[in-house]
Formats: structure tokens, C-alpha cells, sequence
């Protein structure tokens, strides 16, 4: 799935290689794409932190955008963003 959702080609594409190897069945890929959606990142103290590249548990476009659809699903059921409505800003240091 994460091909299939990941918007940047930048993070996509190592993937898409792994993935073509992966039909030869070495431990090397498996274990590449192991050490990639293995886990996820974890919200802290300090918001998400992580090197960019490609996976579940790495910075990318497509974790920003499940952490934000997240975020929004979380105060919609807890607060009252509707009526109040919510403002996610981002800083890209």
C-alpha cells in the first residue's frame, strides 16, 4: 500500500526497487524492507522527528499526511473543531 499512497517519487521509487528485487527472495531486501515499515513513528515532546526517506517509521510526505489525518480525526472526536475550527501549522527546519 505505501506505493500506492505515497505521493513523492523521491520516497517511492527506492521502494518500488525494493520491491522488484524482493521477487528474488534475498535476506538483504527482505531485511532493507524490514528495517523501512518496520514500526512507526512516534509523536514526542518534540512532535515527529526522523530522518526523510522512504517507510512507515521515516519522515515523508506520506507520514505528514497520516499523522495530520490523524491529528484532525482525533480532535473531531474529542473536541468541538467543528463549531471552533482547528489550525495545523508546520515548520520544515
Amino acid at each position: 500500500q505505501y506505493v500506492k499512497w505515497d505521493p513523492n517519487q523521491t520516497t517511492c521509487a527506492p521502494v518500488r526497487k525494493l520491491l522488484a528485487k524482493a521477487e528474488t527472495g534475498t535476506d538483504a531486501v527482505a531485511s532493507s524492507l524490514e528495517s523501512l515499515f518496520h514500526g512507526r513513528l512516534k509523536f514526542g515532546t518534540a512532535g515527529l522527528r526522523a530522518r526523510f526517506g522512504p517507510g512507515y517509521n521515516q519522515m515523508n510526505d506520506l507520514t505528514v499526511i497520516q499523522t495530520a489525518q490523524g491529528l484532525a480525526k482525533y480532535l473531531m472526536e474529542t473536541t468541538d473543531a467543528k463549531a471552533g475550527g482547528v489550525v495545523i501549522g508546520y515548520d520544515h527546519r
